[in-house]
């Protein structure tokens, strides 16, 4: 009867959350050119699942968030999501839906490129992916390496223009 018991919470665990998503990244250079994020997909359920959108976003700490609420608690809720999550969004996938078999992994990925305008801005990022059936998952987060933060390039270039100019003199 206990194995029994196992078997249903395990077979309810899958109905709830039928994919495990893995995000990561590879850093490959010191300039950053060829960098990716990618995201490994697993259909942990005995049913085909069918992938509709897979993107990645920055997002905030949740002591960040509470801050902001607590010094704005009237904000309408339109403004919730950018409180948690960054700007920027990088696709994964484009508009043809992926097909995920019982038990199949996938991984899916796309190049970090090293421009201003994409860097991020946060300490983590996670990945959401939209099944056919209309439901939305997000990763755990996931640390942002230093070289794709903005704050820390910003800095860097700091910290090189005083080496310059003190070195000048």
């Amino acid at each position: 009867m206990g194995s029994t018991v196992i078997f249903a919470i395990r077979s309810l665990l899958h109905l709830y959350r039928p994919i495990g998503i893995s995000p990561g990244y590879t850093l490959s250079s010191q300039d950053g050119s060829t960098d990716t994020i990618n995201a490994s997909v697993v259909n942990k359920s005995r049913e085909t699942q069918y992938i509709t959108g897979c993107k990645v976003r920055g997002v905030y700490p949740v002591s960040s968030v509470i801050r902001r609420f607590i010094k704005k608690p009237f904000v309408r809720k339109k403004w919730w999501k950018i409180a948690r999550y960054d700007v920027f969004c990088h696709e994964l996938m484009g508009k043809v839906p992926i097909k995920l078999e019982p038990f199949e992994e996938i991984t899916l990925e796309r190049l970090a490129f090293n421009h201003p305008l994409s860097l991020y801005l946060t300490s983590s990022f996670i990945v959401e992916v939209n099944l056919s059936t209309k439901r939305a998952f997000r990763s755990r987060p996931a640390p942002v390496p230093a070289i794709w933060k903005k704050h820390s390039i910003l800095r860097a270039k700091q910290l090189e223009a005083k080496q310059v100019a003190s070195s000048g003199r």
